[in-house]
């Protein structure tokens, strides 16, 4: 974090930077898998592209909750059971939802995963190296990368990928 790039922290990700930056985050009384519907609060950071008070449709896998917020954090979006679905620092540009915005099911993840790719990380749509594990390769800036790591088999594979290139 004290690189001052771009985070954009999914599921397990959101927990882990909630813990290492100062939150708490706790077993939730329930285990929720599946969809549900993620109401935007704040439509700032990777929730700008959506309109305040829209529902999403979203896609939730998880088990523990962020009970309390790292200092500096706010909450961009809610669900009837997870209370900070979307978190954000604005100023330090550090993001974390709950839900799994690169599965199908979200059907908007795109939209999400765009707008923090190249709204906030700032990756050119027209650059040739513009695959996140191509920009790291060719850069000589360590500032201009990112790694997403949500526990899955497939993002250890890539993280493993891109520390390599």
């Amino acid at each position: 974090f004290e690189l001052g790039v771009p985070v954009l922290g999914v599921c397990y990700g959101m927990k882990l930077t909630s813990h290492l930056l100062g939150g708490r985050v706790e077993g939730a009384t329930g285990r929720e898998y599946g969809a549900a519907k993620m109401h935007v609060d704040k439509n700032v950071g990777m929730l700008a592209p959506f309109a305040a008070g829209e529902e999403l449709d979203v896609w939730m896998s998880h088990g523990d909750r962020v009970a309390e917020l790292p200092p500096g954090f706010e909450v961009l979006g809610h669900t009837e059971s997870c209370p900070n679905a979307a978190v954000g620092d604005l100023e330090r540009k550090i993001f974390g939802v709950q839900f799994h915005p690169e599965v199908v099911h979200t059907k908007r993840g795109v939209d999400l995963i765009r707008s923090f790719l190249f709204d906030i990380f700032l990756l050119h749509k027209n650059d040739p190296h513009g695959n996140v594990a191509e920009k790291s390769e060719h850069s000589n800036d360590q500032h201009n990368q990112a790694v997403h790591l949500h526990g899955g088999d497939d993002s250890v594979h890539c993280f493993d990928a891109q520390e390599r290139g």
